[in-house]
């Protein structure tokens, strides 16, 4: 482990110590107008949404306790399987066979230029420069993204302040709640992203529970007035989802993660997303990792080669189903969101690392307030 840390030091320019961010507990919303029109060219032509780029980091000594435990008492909600089974294998917002359009865009290499192809396999399948294992793998089989709990995970499509449309990763923690990250619903110095489109266990364009319209966001007051700093000690999100045209609320077609808070690290992690740079971000994609540094600015790392695209992804402990037998454990509380991919250390892919903010106090109050925009936005 000293070698390992010692190797991350390196790695990661520690220049300093830095105060905390304080766990700011109030809240930031807006209304989504769902006013766009969804069609296949605009699902085609979404970008996914970067992660936080960070290139060095501070560690910041008022939070590193949380690395044996943290303070207070966790906030918690139970997740459950799906209360109906409808399912529409029939149903695609575009084309299989579709090219993403920010894959067809990129340059292409003039006559006479050398192209340069990573290899799809190499040195690094399992382990990045920063020596932090990991298992990275497609859903096997890939219909697994339909049954409970990877069907409560989706693809979130949105269209960015600036004109554009844009996705992240994202889940759903409630009947009408969905999480993702902070930069997912509202960038800094530009506003509010709307006209969200989420789409559960998504596939090639195939969406087999259907699409779902948001009718209003939220994000930290940390996040949204962070200026665009990262890591950042809050970078959540949450949305509350319309029903659909048969009356149904989203949770009850897919089912619904637990969270926790304060419970990030130390832990062991399923990673689920969507990442651009595996399958073109046309799969959902899978990453176990061990929790293995804390804390920059209320962040922790865990290894994983997913990229863009991730964003807002949930990051699960204890994802799956108990089996016949299986007691005890000090962490035995199934199927919680613990955090959301958030930033991802840049200057080097090989290295193969990301953060998320640990969630607290902003996150359940922001959860909290999506439950009571409406009766029956939650459970109990």
């Amino acid at each position: 482990m000293a070698v390992l840390r010692t190797l991350l030091t390196a790695l990661l320019v520690l220049s300093g110590s830095m105060a905390a961010a304080a766990d700011d507990s109030q809240t930031q919303s807006a209304v989504d107008p769902s006013t766009v029109e969804w069609t296949a060219e605009r699902y085609l032509g979404a970008r996914p949404m970067e992660p936080l780029p960070v290139r060095s980091l501070s560690r910041d000594p008022q939070s590193s306790g949380l690395l044996a435990a943290p303070a207070g008492a966790p906030v918690e909600s139970l997740g459950r399987p799906p209360l109906r089974g409808r399912l529409d294998f029939d149903l695609y917002i575009h084309d299989p066979g579709a090219q993403p359009r920010y894959l067809t865009s990129r340059r292409r290499p003039q006559s006479g230029e050398q192209a340069v192809k990573s290899p799809v396999v190499g040195p690094f399948g399992n382990r990045g420069r920063s020596a932090m294992d990991f298992t990275s793998s497609r859903l096997l089989p890939r219909d697994a993204r339909v049954v409970y709990p990877y069907s409560a995970v989706g693809k979130l499509f949105f269209v960015k302040p600036g004109g554009g449309s844009g996705y992240c990763s994202a889940s759903v923690i409630e009947h009408r709640v969905v999480v993702t990250a902070g930069h997912c619903v509202y960038t800094p110095g530009e506003g509010w992203h709307k006209n969200f489109s989420y789409v559960p266990a998504y596939y090639q364009g195939n969406a087999p529970f259907g699409t779902w319209r948001a009718s209003r966001i939220w994000t930290t007051n940390t996040w949204f007035k962070g200026d665009n700093d990262y890591p950042n000690a809050a970078d959540f999100g949450v949305l509350v989802m319309r029903d659909n045209t048969q009356g149904e609320r989203l949770g009850e077609v897919t089912g619904w993660l637990g969270w926790r808070t304060k419970s990030l690290t130390p832990n062991h992690l399923h990673i689920l997303g969507y990442p651009s740079n595996l399958d073109k971000g046309t799969e959902m994609h899978q990453v176990t990792s061990g929790s293995y540094d804390c804390c920059f600015t209320n962040t922790a790392i865990y290894g994983t080669d997913m990229r863009q695209g991730s964003s807002g992804g949930p990051w699960v402990q204890n994802f799956g189903v108990r089996a016949k037998g299986q007691r005890g454990g000090k962490k035995r509380r199934l199927n919680r969101v613990v955090g959301v991919y958030s930033w991802l250390y840049t200057s080097d892919k090989k290295i193969m690392i990301a953060g998320s903010s640990i969630p607290g106090a902003s996150f359940s109050n922001m959860v909290q307030e999506a439950c009571d925009n409406a009766s029956g936005n939650c459970s109990g």
